[in-house]
């Protein structure tokens, strides 16, 4: 080798090991940049209530004398879009109160099809690309500012201009993505601050001046806002000219991969609450890649991130694998720390749930802050474990709250009398607890479930459970987020907590001399050494606790103890709020106007300075988190409903169906809490991306650059990779799975015993997803049974009635049939009718619907129902017997049979040509279990 070559080599050779061994900030920014252009390609709808630039010149048109009932109807209720500023006020109309909404302005308007698929043919150069001019749906640039259309306060122009790096692709020669944010921002600046902008004009009249007189001065403000508008939209339309291509847009404006000029008809604006291009999660993560750079953010999303540290970890040897013999020690070792107490329950913890539980809170006491995950498959008491671990975070509240002094400090933060409010103590934060998803119904479910606990309401715990006597408070969670939901938990909470005052009794137990009791109880326990073989049912599934106490009853013993602590604990807990009570609601009024906006907040906003704000925003939310203790929310709106919080403001986030959840969908909750538990289970359905594995490492290597040299390329760029798939890969503890290809998996913290379906749904999920792993252990009531439900196959085949149809009617009348007779023999049972494919489920809602509707049916694809359960469950396959691209599609992960046959309890019933269908791999299997009764019908 040449002199030149072996100093190339050198270069070359020492940039790899550069990249190679980059510090956790490089990867982590370079991750957060792949995580943010990834989010622009999830197309969201612009509101249905905007307003095109068009259309707001039309109200304009005759100015300068304008006529009024061009705005409003002559019964004084405002025309179609003049709703978005105006309202009826008795005979006529007034001025909305707009002054806290924030505006949105959509430029660069796109079918969201129609890039995907022009995508698709340029990264995978597969099929050919067909311009089929679909109606504009999303936007490419969305600008927000205040109400006037002026910055809004306390956020930089810069952070209010959001422009997708799709339009990189259009771009004329010469010019760069950064250039065009860099003179739009420059342009709406110098709009901005010219001499007429945002001035009310002189010269508008109108027809009956006389006779709205308030009226016409809200006419006059719109039309400020018009103005406004109009202006920034020449300057703006004319950058976007200078640097996209002209061949990019058509004669109306949209941006197209064809024809003409811009055009007013699709730039649009909107007051709804918006929160930036194609994405719930763009600011969050914008702001949280800004935090990297400054090194403003917690342990807990620093490992989270660490994806250089995967393959360091699995090459380590510090892997426990729970599947394996040689991992009973440490189990072992886990299990002597018993946890101070538990959520009152029948039943003890089996042995994987009791580990996790132990792993959990040995890692909040001994570090500083941390993410651990547990992998649960369908049935194996996620839920009960969490449960535990709630009660131990309150627990562990109830006692800051006796022992802390001077807990709360009175602010004055105006001049008024009544102008103040209660600083809490700066580590309150950390008992904060908020569980997300990004699924509704998981979030809700938790919520809603937790206060109706069985045993809560047995034992009438009064401010946890409904009690069946009395109007008792039942807010130990709620689900907030979304705007619909704060608005409702407003509503009520003042008089629930007046409710828990008036029915409150004193603790029947000392909390103190109980605490001393079970930590002298947990000194002496030993770890029961009768077990030595990791698949052992009578150890996995056992009912029996894993220490032994002395003295009789021994395994009861400190169960019984811990369940009264919780009680004890949670009548502290009422009788600090009662005791308090003054505080916190005067904390309540100010929370309300906080959280709702409105004019309240504006006025508040007005009295509060900066240097009070943050301290204030603590104390909102110290005042819910103490009235509910457990608050949940989607990832959807984590942006929204936590906008005010930062670095590691929760103490503990609970990640629920972790396995549907987008990596990138979590960073914004992640990024606001100490502590963080992901539960799920990746072997279910996978999160919802519309990119292909090749289109994602595309984007990773040209817009991040990652490359496919760094470890985790390959594990990043799969479209299936989710939130739980993240946390599991920086998890010591686990479990090696390997599938039907011989690909393994590591699972985080696996739970093992099932104790939901009864046969064959457990064997079809065991042998087709989870390996044999999973062992059995269910006794479900007995039910009315009749042949037609019982677990079975039915044999139907059939053709469908057109292309993209997948819906045969005969095996839709079978499914309907079977669900009317289970519900009749069986009132108050539910019945699930699942399919894989949309027409599918379409038709047979409409079935059902057009015969006398039975309520007690739910039907939907596969996708709808994850985490839910019922006795029955029928799932209809559908596709043409002459097709098989569908089969091929449905049968290339176990996931989605996985996903229908667990939610059934008692009975699954499949409906499809087993002919086709039993043989795909997966439903072979299922085939086979349900074959003893699979009957064929022609």
């Amino acid at each position: 080798m040449s002199g030149l070559k072996k100093i190339f080599s050198l270069i070359f050779n020492s940039k790899k090991k550069e990249i190679k061994n980059s510090d956790y900030k490089e990867v982590s920014s370079k991750v957060m940049n792949y995580f943010i252009e990834l989010e622009h390609f999830n197309f969201m709808n612009c509101d249905k209530e905007s307003l095109s630039l068009f259309n707001f010149k039309n109200y304009f048109h005759k100015e300068p004398k304008l006529d009024y009932f061009d705005f409003i109807r002559p019964n004084g209720s405002p025309q179609n879009y003049m709703q978005m500023f105006l309202q009826k006020k008795g005979e006529s109309a007034k001025g909305k109160y707009l002054m806290d909404a924030k505006a949105s302005l959509f430029y660069l308007p796109v079918a969201k099809e129609e890039v995907l698929r022009y995508f698709s043919n340029e990264f995978n150069k597969k099929i050919s690309f067909t311009d089929f001019q679909g109606f504009p749906n999303s936007f490419l640039i969305h600008i927000q500012l205040d109400h006037m259309l002026k910055p809004i306060k306390d956020k930089t122009l810069e952070s209010s201009v959001v422009v997708s790096p799709i339009i990189k692709y259009f771009l004329r020669p010469g010019k760069s993505l950064k250039d065009l944010e860099l003179d739009l921002i420059s342009t709406i600046t110098s709009v901005i601050e010219s001499e007429n902008y945002s001035k009310i004009s002189n010269d508008l009249e109108f027809n009956e001046s006389e006779e709205h007189v308030e009226l016409a001065k809200s006419i006059k403000f719109i039309h400020v806002r018009y103005k406004n508008w109009l202006e920034l939209s020449r300057n703006i339309q004319s950058i976007l000219k200078s640097y996209i291509k002209h061949s990019h847009f058509d004669k109306e404006g949209v941006f197209r991969f064809s024809s003409d000029k811009d055009y007013e008809k699709n730039i649009r604006l909107t007051y709804k609450e918006y929160v930036g291009v194609n994405s719930f999660y763009i600011e969050d993560l914008e702001k949280v890649k800004y935090n990297i750079k400054y090194e403003k953010i917690g342990k807990a999303l620093k490992t989270y991130l660490a994806l250089d540290n995967w393959e360091t970890l699995k090459n380590s040897g510090e892997r426990v694998d729970f599947f394996n013999n040689e991992s009973i020690n440490e189990i072992k070792r886990i299990l002597r720390d018993i946890p101070i107490t538990r959520w009152p329950s029948g039943f003890p913890l089996g042995l994987m749930q009791q580990v996790a539980l132990n792993l959990i809170i040995a890692n909040s006491k001994e570090k500083e802050g941390f993410i651990f995950s547990v992998n649960g498959p369908p049935g194996t008491g996620k839920t009960t474990l969490l449960k535990d671990v709630f009660a131990n975070i309150i627990f562990e509240k109830v006692k800051f709250l006796k022992e802390t002094q001077n807990l709360f400090t009175k602010i004055q933060f105006s001049e008024g009398q009544e102008d103040y409010y209660y600083s809490f103590h700066s580590k309150l934060k950390e008992y904060r607890i908020l569980v997300t998803s990004n699924n509704n119904a998981a979030v809700e479910n938790i919520s809603m479930d937790l206060p109706k606990d069985e045993e809560l309401i047995k034992n009438n715990y009064t401010y946890l459970g409904y009690n069946k006597n009395e109007s008792c408070w039942g807010k130990i969670s709620a689900a907030m987020g979304k705007s619909a939901n704060i608005k409702e938990y407003f509503q009520n909470i003042s008089d629930e907590l007046n409710n828990l005052c008036n029915i409150h009794a004193s603790a029947e137990y000392s909390f103190d001399s109980l605490e001393k009791q079970i930590s002298s109880m947990i000194k002496t326990a030993q770890v029961n050494d009768d077990f030595d073989d990791i698949d052992d049912e009578k150890w996995q599934s056992s009912q029996k606790q894993f220490v032994n106490i002395d003295g009789d009853n021994k395994e009861d013993r400190i169960n019984c103890v811990r369940s009264k602590l919780f009680k004890t604990m949670m009548d502290e807990y009422c009788t600090f709020l009662i005791e308090n009570q003054d505080k916190i609601e005067k904390n309540l009024t100010l929370a309300r106007a906080y959280f709702l906006g409105g004019k309240e907040k504006t006025n508040l906003d007005s009295q509060i300075n900066e240097k009070q704000r943050e301290d204030f925003i603590q104390a909102m939310f110290d005042t819910i988190f103490l009235l509910t203790p457990i608050i949940s929310s989607t990832f959807a709106s984590v942006s929204r409903f936590l906008r005010d919080l930062k670095t590691e403001d929760i103490g503990w986030l609970f990640i629920d169906e972790a396995g549907q959840a987008t990596p990138q969908s979590a960073i914004g909750a992640i990024w606001r809490s100490r502590n963080v538990v992901v539960v799920g289970d990746p072997l279910q359905i996978p999160p919802v991306v519309t990119l292909s594995d090749d289109q994602l490492k595309l984007i990773a290597n040209e817009s991040a650059g990652i490359t496919s040299e760094s470890s985790f390329f390959y594990h990043l760029t799969r479209s299936e990779v989710s939130v739980q798939e993240f946390a599991d890969l920086n998890n010591k503890y686990g479990g090696t799975m390997s599938d039907s290809k011989n690909n393994t998996k590591w699972l985080g913290s696996p739970l093992r015993v099932h104790r939901r379906c009864d046969s064959p749904m457990f064997e079809i999920c065991n042998k087709t997803t989870y390996q044999d792993k999973m062992l059995h252990a269910t006794k479900n009531k007995d039910m009315v049974e009749d042949p037609m439900y019982m677990s079975q196959w039915f044999n139907i085949g059939g053709r469908t009635t057109g292309s993209g149809n997948h819906y045969i009617p005969e095996q839709g009348q079978k499914a309907i049939e079977i669900a009317n007779k289970f519900t009749q023999n069986n009132p108050g049972k539910d019945c699930y009718i699942i399919s894989p494919f949309v027409s599918v489920v379409q038709k047979l809602k409409q079935i059902n619907k057009n015969a006398v509707e039975n309520k007690k049916i739910e039907i939907g694809t596969v996708h709808t129902f994850q985490g839910k359960e019922a006795p029955l469950v029928i799932l209809v396959l559908g596709v043409d017997d002459q097709r098989t691209g569908p089969l091929d599609w449905a049968s290339s992960t176990p996931n989605l049979l996985n996903v229908a046959a667990s939610r059934a309890k008692k009975y699954f019933v499949v409906i499809g040509n087993s002919d086709t269908w039993g043989k795909k791999e997966y439903f072979d299997t299922a085939f086979k279990y349900l074959s003893k009764e699979t009957v064929k019908i022609k």
